[in-house]
C-alpha cells in the first residue's frame, strides 16, 4: 500500500508541475518537488520500519527528509522572502 502512495506522490508531482508550467509559475516546481521528496522519504522511512530493516537505515532514511525538509525551508527563504524580487 506504501508503494502505491509513492507512485501516487509521484504522479501529484508531474500534474502540478505541468499545472505550474501552463500558469506560467515555473518558480514554485522546485519548492514544491522538495516539499513531496521529503514526505516521500518519510513513507520509505515507515515502510522500512515496517519490514523490519535495520535501525541504521531507518535513521539514515529520516536524515534525507530532514535534508529535504530543510533544502524546502532554504528555498521558500530565499526565493518568497519579503522584500525579495519575485519574477
Amino acid at each position: 500500500m506504501i508503494d502505491l502512495i509513492l507512485v501516487s506522490v509521484a504522479a501529484e508531482f508531474f500534474f502540478f508541475r505541468s499545472l505550474l508550467t501552463r500558469a506560467n509559475q515555473q518558480k514554485f516546481i522546485t519548492p514544491l518537488f522538495l516539499f513531496l521528496v521529503s514526505g516521500g522519504f518519510l513513507l520509505i522511512a515507515v515502510r522500512l520500519a515496517l519490514s523490519g530493516v535495520s535501525g541504521a537505515l531507518i535513521y539514515v532514511t529520516l536524515l534525507f527528509a530532514f535534508g529535504a525538509h530543510l533544502a524546502t525551508l532554504i528555498v521558500a527563504a530565499t526565493r518568497f522572502a519579503p522584500g525579495t524580487a519575485n519574477p
